[in-house]
């Protein structure tokens, strides 16, 4: 097991932290409640 494997899955789990945090924050904005 290298470093980079572990920097990949880290990445990875951050961008979809940032995917949905991004999803709970614009999405309301881009699309108002009635």
């Amino acid at each position: 097991m290298s470093g980079d494997f572990f920097f990949g899955v880290f990445l990875f789990l951050l961008l979809r932290w940032l995917a949905l945090l991004f999803n709970l924050l614009a999405f309301p904005r881009l699309r108002p409640r009635p």
